[in-house]
């Protein structure tokens, strides 16, 4: 912010507090030459106040705009001669709403024509004049000088909505990223007219800052047009989307009709026995939950007595599990983030009934090694160790790391997986719990029998073809994410750099994680801000997971554009404290 609008804001505030007691709904917005910080000696101050209802009324309007206009004076500044400021000062909530609900020039017909702008007394305090300038001062560059930026921001893109949908309407053309610059001719100038800029819709091609403003939401909306709804990128959740399929061709209807008319196998041993092909190890050492999670909660329910131990920060089903079955839990941080403490694990074990190691952890992405975990099992007998391989298929040595080959070995060592995540497949909800037989049988007899459908099981069979993941497919995967790597090492503190199916970024503090999440949302991409759920890692920090090549491209084109938006404004932040 510059320091005129910040010399605005303080007066103006004082004004302000002369009339209101709260001024929560009072929201102020420079824009033009001041949102951008483009500032000439020939701009006039452009800002506008949006206001709630209530405020409204304690206001006096009249002599908020004499303020704005003795402000104009005493800093030697223009004043817009041919729209009176009475007319574009200030919006009512009620009044913003209406307006982008009911855009200009689209009437019941839906036929568009976008008049010129008259430099007439009567235009220039029309409606009409006063609507239009409201979507040229959300749609332009401009800056949340005081109030809620989040509720202006979501008013910026339902503008940026209308204006799509007026250039459509009007010149029957559909965005794409291939008729941006067209789209684009069609902000600035009006093809048959020949009328621009302030006779037209208000944007100034001459100006660089309106121009880099308007390419970078035109080629937004063109990503978010050419994305159907059920193509929203959901990188949240650490959901190998390299295996996105269609599995709709194993149903022909007569095979559903027999899955839905019969009952399934009770102990879905059709899935032991692919996985037991697939690991090498006899299928009664494994038992079919539905999920990991029921795996988990087996386990806790009825192996243990009264506590349970574990790093943090790692998986949240853990403590969830703990906590619904009244087992108390002796948990201690990580001292390094990215990689395990053998001793300080130890030091856990020695003390609780069952520990529990996520293994790569989820969401640090620290691993232990077969011969680390070994020697762990050796020194404490007397507690149970469970090993959460969840995310582990996405290594291309699964065969290094994982412990299923142990079960038979070591009495107090049992493994749990599920297909959720590597062989993306969260909603068939099936996971496996592996361990020596007298373990399995103990808790076959705690699970519900049926507990996984005939059309989960046939699904889950095809699935399991692609596991563990192929070399191909886990180099795919790293190959986007040293893109990836390469890409926010300007933006970041630190990242997470092992291979497991997502990586953890620190944003630096100039750039807030929510708000670039919101954005991305937006725009058809979901990714998660993990900071929330896991604290002990410190302040935005988010996490990516695996994309296609293509998808992890687009991710980081659009957030180029919105670190640049950061970046460009980083001179104008204003501390409101």
């Amino acid at each position: 912010m510059n320091e005129l609008c910040k010399k605005y804001v303080y007066q103006l505030q004082n004004e302000l507090n002369q009339y209101c007691d709260n001024l929560e709904g009072i929201h102020v917005i420079a824009y033009g030459s001041n949102g951008s910080n483009d500032l000439s000696i020939s701009s006039d101050f452009d800002v506008c106040l949006i206001v709630n209802d209530d405020s409204f009324v304690a206001m006096n309007q009249r002599l908020i705009c004499d303020f704005t206009k003795l402000f104009h004076f005493q800093e030697n500044l223009p004043i817009d001669k041919d729209i009176p400021l009475s007319n574009k000062l200030i919006y009512l909530s009620s009044e913003v709403e209406l307006f982008l609900d009911n855009p200009p020039f689209i009437s019941d017909s839906k036929k568009v024509k976008i008049e010129d702008i008259k430099k007439t007394k009567n235009f220039l305090t029309s409606r009409t004049m006063k609507q239009r300038l409201l979507l040229n001062i959300l749609t332009t560059d401009s800056t949340v000088l005081f109030g809620d930026e989040d509720y202006v921001n979501n008013l910026k893109y339902r503008a940026w909505e209308d204006i799509e949908k007026i250039i459509e309407r009007a010149y029957n053309i559909k965005l794409t990223t291939k008729n941006e610059n067209e789209f684009l001719n069609l902000l600035y100038q009006n093809p048959v007219s020949k009328a621009s800029g302030e006779y037209y819709l208000g944007y100034k091609k001459e100006k660089r800052n309106v121009v880099k403003h308007l390419e970078r939401n035109v080629h937004r909306l063109a990503i978010l047009n050419e994305k159907k709804v059920e193509d929203i990128i959901d990188l949240s959740e650490n959901v190998n989307r390299l295996l996105l399929k269609d599995y709709s061709f194993l149903f022909p209807s007569e095979t559903i009709k027999k899955m839905i008319s019969t009952y399934p196998e009770k102990k879905s041993c059709s899935i032991k026995e692919v996985l037991s092909s697939k690991l090498t190890i006899a299928s009664n050492n494994f038992l079919i939950t539905n999920g990991s999670l029921e795996g988990m909660n087996i386990i806790i329910a009825n192996l243990v007595q009264n506590n349970i131990g574990y790093l943090t920060p790692t998986f949240w089903g853990y403590g969830d599990s703990a906590k619904r079955y009244n087992k108390s839990v002796i948990s201690a941080p990580l001292s390094d983030i990215y990689n395990y403490n053998v001793t300080e694990i130890d030091k856990i074990s020695k003390s609780c009934e069952l520990m529990i190691i996520c293994n790569p952890n989820n969401p640090t992405t620290a691993i232990l090694t077969k011969n680390q975990i070994e020697n762990l099992l050796l020194n404490n007998p007397q507690t149970y160790f469970l090993i959460d391989e969840s995310m582990l298929p996405y290594k291309y040595d699964f065969f290094n790391y994982t412990m299923i080959p142990f079960v038979e070995k070591y009495t107090n060592l049992i493994v749990c997986s599920s297909i959720s995540k590597s062989l993306c497949a969260p909603g068939l909800r099936i996971g496996y719990i592996c361990a020596n037989e007298k373990i399995v049988k103990k808790l076959e007899k705690k699970v519900i029998p049926f507990n996984v459908s005939n059309i989960n099981q046939c699904i889950a069979e095809k699935i399991l073809e692609n596991f563990p993941l192929s070399l191909s497919i886990c180099s795919d995967i790293e190959s986007s994410f040293r893109q990836l790597d390469l890409f926010m090492e300007k933006y970041t503190t630190q990242k997470s750099e092992k291979a497991c199916g997502f990586r953890l970024y620190q944003l630096k503090a100039k750039y807030d994680g929510n708000k670039i999440i919101d954005i991305l949302t937006e725009r058809g991409f979901l990714i998660r801000n993990i900071s929330a759920s896991y604290p002990e890692l410190g302040e935005n920090w988010i996490r990516i997971s695996n994309g296609t090549l293509s998808e992890i491209k687009d991710l980081m084109h659009i957030m180029k554009d919105i670190f640049e938006d950061f970046d460009d404004k980083a001179s104008d932040s204003y501390d409101k404290g």
